[in-house]
């Protein structure tokens, strides 16, 4: 076990090293033993832990983002509010960690250990340890594939995008948690609290929900081939919008704007609904390209890979929806609310103005962000030069952004 003084160094050099400095080194704490150890709120990003013991260490608000931890035992370890952003903890053990609100966007815990067991080291006046916490953490687009994290609890925990294909979660307490367009291939979820879940767009083949609880989730859009649902109440989920009265109408209405976009306007009819609800609709894929659709309602909603050019969508609520792939060229997005939603790889190229027989005007339109909330929004491969949005709009936004893009529309 290192002493303070060599501790202290090492993180000095390594501050060094994240700034360029010519006399810093990374930080390599690989089979090291670090009981106990505070290393709280210093920026540790990129160093090297693999194997080590951090049992009981202190990582709260501290910047490991891009460390790698892998095959590292963490138990009971403290990581509230630390920054995990794309570090890998492949095979760690994380028994009674505590990762409540840490930023663990693209992270790695493929074949992760969280589960309780007796074996687990306690303190001698303590109850059995508790369960690994992942409360509000945020673990946009994260490889947690075969991770073992039974019992854990992911509270209002953000898993858009998350790859959970064979992983143990039976007993887990989701309940608001954000799953949406996740990979649940496979996923063990007996037992688990989903309450008030967003699931919308996410492939459940093959998982097993036996006696899951599901009252007030969102499963819209979702995939449920093989799913094993014994047991549960799916009364009070919400599967697909009703097809009432309004819902007929909304499709006809939209069947025949797709005409009318296909003909160039000699056919159909443009769609003009203005103030419509489309929540917790499913239109992945649709033609709504210079349809007039100001100030509808679109949260929760799964709108990846529509047809969006020209479109005028100002003042719409996208809050929880999904937009990932979507063409916006030359769309109006001014004042619309992303709160949550994902805009991953939209097409923002600026859109051709062309005439009523096809000829194209040489006059171009960007996308127009301006007065768009942005916050928790995610976004990648996005070019800022093709949208029109005020710096103030910027200043005020809080948008996370993907590095290891798909290119793939869920």
């Amino acid at each position: 076990m290192p002493n303070s003084e060599t501790l202290n160094d090492q993180i000095e050099k390594h501050r060094l090293w994240v700034n360029g400095h010519e006399d810093g080194a990374q930080a390599d704490f690989s089979g090291a033993d670090l009981f106990g150890f505070c290393l709280a709120g210093i920026n540790l990003s990129g160093a090297k832990f693999i194997g080590a013991k951090l049992r009981a260490v202190d990582f709260s608000g501290t910047d490991v983002s891009g460390s790698d931890f892998s095959r590292a035992d963490l138990t009971r370890a403290n990581f509230k509010n630390a920054n995990l952003a794309g570090a890998n903890l492949t095979g760690a053990s994380v028994a009674a960690a505590d990762f409540t609100d840490a930023d663990m966007q693209e992270a790695v815990l493929r074949r992760t250990y969280g589960r309780r067991k007796e074996s687990v080291w306690t303190y001698d006046d303590e109850e059995p340890p508790p369960p690994t916490d992942f409360t509000s953490a945020r673990l946009h687009y994260a490889n947690l594939e075969r991770a073992d994290l039974g019992d854990a609890i992911l509270k209002g925990a953000n898993l858009a995008g998350a790859t959970l294909e064979g992983a143990a979660l039976e007993r887990a307490d989701l309940s608001g948690a954000i799953l949406r367009n996740a990979v649940l291939i496979g996923t063990v979820l007996s037992g688990a609290n989903l309450s008030n879940a967003l699931i919308t767009g996410a492939d459940l083949s093959g998982a097993q929900l036996h006696g899951a609880r599901l009252d007030g989730a969102s499963l819209v859009g979702a995939r449920l081939r093989d799913t094993v649902l014994d047991g549960v109440d799916l009364a009070a989920a919400t599967l697909t919008q009703p097809l009432d009265g309004i819902g007929i109408e909304l499709q006809r209405v939209l069947v025949e704007h797709d005409r009318w976009v296909a003909t160039n306007g000699q056919k159909g009819t443009r769609a003009m609904l203005d103030g419509t609800d489309f929540s917790d609709m499913d239109l992945r894929g649709m033609t709504l390209s210079g349809a007039r659709l100001r100030a509808c309602n679109f949260k929760q909603a799964q709108l990846g890979g529509a047809r969006m050019v020209l479109a005028d969508f100002s003042g719409c609520s996208f809050e929880l929806a999904s937009l990932a792939g979507c063409d916006l060229s030359g769309a109006d997005m001014s004042g619309c609310d992303f709160t949550h939603a994902d805009l991953s790889d939209i097409d923002v190229t600026p859109a051709a103005i062309v005439t009523a027989d096809g000829t194209d005007t040489d006059r171009r339109q960007r996308t127009n962000l301006t007065g768009a909330k942005l916050i928790g929004t995610i976004v990648s491969n996005l070019d800022m030069a093709h949208i029109i949005i005020d710096e103030s709009d910027l200043a005020n936004a809080q948008l996370v952004v993907r590095t290891q893009s798909t290119n793939t529309v869920q």
